[in-house]
This record gives C-alpha cells, structure tokens and sequence, in this order.
C-alpha cells in the first residue's frame, strides 16, 4: 500500500461487503429499516469526506437508500498505516443482500445484475473521487 501511495499520492482500500435486510441477533445495530446500500468510514483521518459525499450521491442517483456508518461502521486500514499514514485511505461499501437474492433460498433474484452493476459504479467513483482527493 505504501509503495502504491508513493507512486500516486494516495492508495484506496474499498471493502466491499453484503448485509441482512433483518438484522441478526449479534448485531449492535438492531434498527429494523436498513438502507439499501451502508457507507462504512474512517472520518475524518482514512475517509476524506469527498469520498464519502461522492459515494453517497451516486448511490442515491442509482436510486438506493443510503446510509452511513449503519448498521455497520469503519474501514479497514492496515495496522502499520492506522492513523500515521494520511494517503492510505478506505471506505466500506455494504450492499443490503435483498438487492440480489432471495435470501432465504440464497438464488440470486431479478435485480442482481442491475445491483452487481451499480455497486461497480460505486467503486469506479470511489477510486475517481480519491483521485481528486490526491490532487489537493
């Protein structure tokens, strides 16, 4: 990661997860309505805002509900970068599992390809926003 960030200015971790539309019995977050699509962050140190914004407004603009740091928060940065090294940045992107699947019979449903897509996006704008970030 370092020698990415030497070379470019900055070096971006998007993990990438899915999320239960009901939340599970361990879970801290309890709340019963779930975004469809859950911004995790490291604000302000990993997460820049201009990355968060610009996630959030394309999500929004693929028609998603969003929300940020719900049910699930945080980033993950290397513990050798952990708040020494401001360009390793990293956001979270969870999508809610009831975009792609039955999620009981787990077979994929009607909306997987548009949602598979969409969150592709969402990287692409992730990486373009981290790019605009660099050349501050």
């Amino acid at each position: 990661m370092s020698d990415v960030a030497a070379q470019s200015g900055v070096c971006l971790t998007i993990d990438c997860h899915s999320f239960p539309s009901a939340a599970l019995p361990y879970e801290l977050d309890q709340t019963s309505e779930r975004a469809d699509i859950c911004v995790g962050t490291d604000l302000p140190f990993h997460t820049p805002l201009l990355i968060r914004a610009a996630i959030v407004a394309a999500a929004k603009g693929e028609g998603y509900s969003v929300a940020v740091d719900a049910p699930f928060a945080g980033a993950l940065v290397p513990l050798s970068s952990y708040r020494k090294d401001r360009r390793i940045l990293s956001v979270m992107i969870e999508v809610n599992r009831r975009l792609y699947m039955d999620e009981h019979s787990g077979v994929k449903n009607p909306g997987s390809e548009n949602a598979q897509a969409a969150l592709g996006r969402l990287i692409v704008t992730a990486a373009e926003a981290a790019a605009r970030h660099a050349s501050t």
